[in-house]
């Protein structure tokens, strides 16, 4: 079977129970999934949540970004338990257009 398009979840999933779930399941809407999970060295990984900002509140922008970097370790090391079908792309070597360019080259790729 096949969806009339393509669905872009963008999400770490660091229980690997709860990804063979998700995938398997989306692969009985779709077996040409495609999943890619964007790597990134640790340490830019913090920078870049350092100076984002998630929410216009001060301590509730400081609550998340503090939980989001309780939580690096956990989903960077996700990447070891991922399928053997995973694309990896290193989003530390690449800006946000090119990566989005090379995911939808992928999915060109696959039909």
């Amino acid at each position: 079977r096949n969806y009339s398009q393509d669905i872009i979840i963008p999400m770490t999933l660091v229980h690997p129970d709860y990804l063979t779930e998700i995938l398997d399941g989306l692969r009985q809407i779709d077996d040409q999934l495609l999943h890619i999970f964007l790597m990134l060295n640790e340490d830019l990984l913090r920078h870049r949540i350092s100076n984002q900002t998630m929410h216009p509140d001060p301590n509730r922008n400081a609550e998340i970004r503090e939980w989001r970097l309780a939580n690096v370790a956990r989903c960077l090391a996700a990447r070891e338990r991922l399928p053997s079908t995973t694309r990896v792309l290193d989003s530390g070597a690449h800006t946000s257009d090119e990566l989005a360019a090379m995911v939808l080259d992928r999915l060109d790729q696959r039909t």
